[in-house]
């Protein structure tokens, strides 16, 4: 690993470089051993105090892992690291896909000037890019031995190791709830099945009222008459 696999950029905090900007590195195993191992010196003698922080200013650094087609966006999406410490950094992947008006707000046909893919992040920094390549300014980590004291290495040296905790990946979607087609066909069935209900029962009614009364008529029909006969009985004494 050399300076030229990293680009340099201006953030809000200032100089910031980029591992990996061209998608250059692959790695297919995960762990702590297989991931990206950094030592850097953040030389905090040169630091510029804040007098309206009463002369108290942070010492570390910050970091932010994103993909390339996404500028950095460190003020927002950043990790602080302080001088002194391994920090251990475990990555998890999630792609989301926001869905397209008339759903939802998202464009995805928007394009960018300076960027290849639409963002939040490269929509913010689109206005301030002209201004970032005028203050760029490149360097270089310098080789050769250092004789330091352990209280100087403690207070400017960090120590990273990111690393993908695990091949899998969370995949986050938008999808319509109902399509246009849908919704009509399923306003179709419901309408179609309640009139059919409707009109079922309408007969059912009509149907037993038909019935129950061509079963009285019948019956009134087929009732016997019966005549009453007075027999008079006269007895001889």
């Amino acid at each position: 690993m050399s300076f030229q696999d990293f680009n340099h950029v201006f953030t809000a905090f200032g100089n910031c470089f980029t591992f990996n900007a061209n998608n250059d590195a692959f790695q297919d195993q995960p762990g702590a051993k297989n991931g990206l191992s950094l030592e850097i010196n953040i030389e905090q003698q040169y630091y510029s105090n804040r007098l309206q922080l009463g002369d108290q200013v942070d010492a570390g650094i910050f970091f932010h892992v994103h993909n390339q087609s996404v500028p950095p966006s460190v003020e927002t999406d950043g990790r602080a690291v302080p001088p002194g410490f391994h920090a251990y950094v475990g990555l998890t992947r999630t792609d989301s896909y926001s869905i397209d008006p008339p759903y939802g707000l998202c464009n995805k046909s928007a394009e960018l000037v300076n960027f290849p893919d639409y963002s939040v992040a490269a929509c913010v920094l689109e206005c301030k890019e002209q201004h970032m390549l005028r203050e760029k300014r490149k360097g270089m980590f310098a080789d050769g031995g250092y004789d330091m004291r352990q209280t100087t290495i403690r207070a400017n040296y960090v120590i990273m190791d990111i690393y993908l905790e695990n091949l899998n990946y969370i995949k986050s979607e938008q999808l319509p709830a109902v399509e246009p087609s849908a919704l009509i066909s399923d306003i179709g069935g419901q309408f179609g099945l309640f009139m059919g209900f409707s009109l079922l029962t309408i007969i059912e009614f009509i149907e037993f009222a038909a019935m129950t009364l061509y079963t009285w008529i019948l019956s009134a029909k087929r009732q016997p008459k019966v005549d009453i006969v007075m027999v008079e009985s006269k007895v001889k004494k």
